[in-house]
């Protein structure tokens, strides 16, 4: 016996000890003790590892003496699995729909939280589907009356009747007097994201503003911190008050990226912090990761949109650039420089060399660095050949759009929307204010080539009118045969409206203006509309009308 028992193996017995659920997503995964520390713990961090943060029910933690307005389960309520049909558009979207949705970066927004939200909230429920519906109505197949079996009439029609569906629901929570700022805010998301996806630019603003509102009253009641979206999105709260650490941290950022966007696209720029809240940055020398840096890069493009903004008025008003805005003008050169110098730290010692995903994330962060730093250094000038100091930036902006083209594989798919910008919107930019013919051009066929939709940029509109202002700009030669595009008076200054992009638009696509100066002189100005689409009155590519005196 003694033998026996001397030859078998000794059976380890685990420690008993309770689980523990909260830990961080990658952990669990390798089946590893967490360190719980937040937003990214440090085990994964040190091992250069990508932490993939919390789960959304981790975030809505039960609290002593907070009891949050949601709370998540993980199994999926009985609504959730109503028809075979909800269930295979459930499936849709969250193999194929919401990876799109989620970009270059890893969010865990549209994989995880609108899903977990979706538990217990009708209205994101609803809206989840009707994403789910429409993104499959787009999805391109052999068949063009059809998609994966189910007819393309049959997705519009249950997209809608789902979007009607939450539209009820939202009505029915906030009449109730139960309104939560999270699934409301939450729910402003998701009509933002089907508004672009049917193409109803003006619509999906309304939405925008809507959930703007609701932050404005939360940071008015004293809801929300006053910090920028960069350093809520990096530190802890030291609140009770989880409904809003969620807000600022994980939505406050959304918004941001949306307002940017909305701005970018000439659709308004609304303040989304209050102005006590602009009073210092500091961007920490390395990041942690690449939330953080795109939370630090939306905060800066924000604050210096708010600067464009002034610049613009004070153009147009004739208004005199004060001492303090040359201050205020410096202040935001040095915070992007510094951002810069974070991210170049933060590749070189936490990025592998040869992850294409990391790659184009980095390249998409600095396309946007070049266009915001570009803007806000012309932006006091007033003049379109201001631009030509930067083309060294213009030139960087295309390479890496190349470079993060050629590394996509989403362009072998067909169709493809994610919701916030990449590289769409800074080229469009690039070819419309760049003043090098040949980067010009280089930017407007790589936009030809784009298939997917970046939020409310459309890649062949943004080709076809920058197309058009190009020609405009290009077809002044001189006697010698030299080109005077160079010269200011040749200049064509755009307008977009949102209204004009849209399917059912009276007047389609940009307001081209061939003046000096565009609105500030007072003489006849030649205004087109760049079409970008048929009407039934068959192709038109561009209409010219002639105004008086623009006011």
């Amino acid at each position: 016996m003694a033998c026996l028992q001397a030859g078998r193996k000794e059976v380890r017995v685990r420690a008993f000890a309770p689980k523990v659920r909260t830990g961080c997503t990658t952990c669990k995964i390798r089946h590893v003790r967490c360190d719980e520390a937040k937003p990214h713990c440090q085990r994964c961090i040190s091992t250069g590892r990508i932490c993939d943060g919390y789960s959304s029910q981790n975030i809505f933690r039960n609290h002593r003496r907070y009891s949050p307005s949601i709370t998540l389960t993980t199994r999926p309520s009985h609504f959730l699995a109503s028809s075979a049909d909800s269930v295979r558009c459930i499936e849709f979207y969250f193999h194929q729909a919401a990876p799109n949705l989620s970009g270059l970066f890893d969010s865990s927004f549209w994989t995880g939280i609108v899903l977990q939200l979706a538990h217990t909230e009708p209205a994101i429920h609803h809206a989840m589907l009707a994403i789910g519906y429409f993104y499959e109505q787009e999805t391109p197949t052999n068949d063009k009356e059809s998609t994966g079996g189910v007819s393309k009439k049959s997705c519009k029609d249950s997209g809608l009747r789902e979007y009607n569906k939450a539209l009820q629901c939202l009505v029915d929570r906030i009449n109730s007097g139960k309104q939560s700022r999270v699934a409301s805010l939450t729910t402003c998301v998701l009509f933002v994201c089907l508004e672009l996806l049917r193409g109803n630019v003006s619509t999906s603003m309304q939405h925008l503003k809507s959930g703007l509102n609701i932050l404005a009253e939360m940071h008015n009641a004293r809801f929300l911190p006053l910090e920028l979206a960069g350093h809520c999105s990096s530190f802890s709260y030291g609140t009770d008050d989880l409904d809003s650490e969620f807000v600022t941290a994980t939505l406050v950022p959304i918004y941001a990226r949306m307002t940017t966007m909305s701005a970018f696209m000439g659709g308004g720029y609304w303040q989304l912090y209050p102005a006590e809240a602009v009073v210092d940055m500091s961007i920490p020398r390395i990041f942690v990761d690449w939330v953080q840096a795109r939370a630090y890069l939306v905060d800066l493009v924000n604050l210096s949109l708010q600067f464009i903004g002034t610049m613009m008025h004070k153009q147009m008003t004739s208004a005199p650039i004060l001492f303090s805005d040359t201050i205020r003008q410096t202040k935001l050169h040095a915070w992007l420089k510094d951002w810069n110098q974070a991210l170049e730290t933060f590749e070189s010692n936490k990025v592998p060399k040869r992850d294409p995903a990391r790659f184009s994330a980095a390249a998409a962060l600095r396309m946007q660095y070049y266009v915001i730093w570009i803007w806000l250094s012309t932006c006091a000038s007033g003049l379109e050949i201001a631009y030509a100091a930067y083309t060294t930036e213009f030139i960087a902006i295309v390479a890496l759009a190349e470079n993060i083209i050629a590394l996509d594989i989403r362009s072998e798919r067909g169709f493809s929307f994610s919701f916030d910008t990449e590289v769409v919107g800074p080229l469009f930019w690039a070819a419309m204010k760049c003043r090098d013919l040949r980067t010009r051009r280089r930017a407007i066929n790589l936009l030809s080539r784009l298939q997917r939709r970046e939020g409310l940029w459309n890649p062949q509109n943004c080709c076809i009118i920058a197309d058009r202002l190009v020609t405009l700009e290009e077809s002044t030669v001189g006697e010698e045969g030299v080109s005077h595009a160079s010269a200011e008076e040749s200049r064509v200054h755009i307008q977009i409206e949102a209204k004009n992009l849209e399917p059912d638009a009276e007047c389609d696509g940009a307001v081209l203006i061939s003046a000096a100066k565009g609105r500030a002189t007072n003489q006849l100005l030649q205004v087109e509309y760049a079409k970008t689409r048929s009407s039934k009155y068959g192709m038109r590519a561009y209409g010219t009308w002639i105004f008086g005196h623009l006011k």
